[in-house]
């Protein structure tokens, strides 16, 4: 069975991504949630400001 890793959105920044692939399946759950928490965050700022 091969394995092909997944593909990063082509607008993702280089560093980004290669700061992904070089990081543990921990950190990576990690960056995960603060992912998901900031863009809830985020969403929210814009909705209470009317941006």
């Amino acid at each position: 069975m091969s394995y092909e890793p997944p593909i990063p959105p082509a607008n993702l920044p280089t560093e980004v991504v290669n700061a992904l692939n070089e990081s543990t399946p921990d950190h990576l759950r990690e960056v995960a949630t603060y992912a998901e928490v900031l863009a809830e965050h985020k969403e929210q700022s814009i909705t209470s400001t009317g941006a």
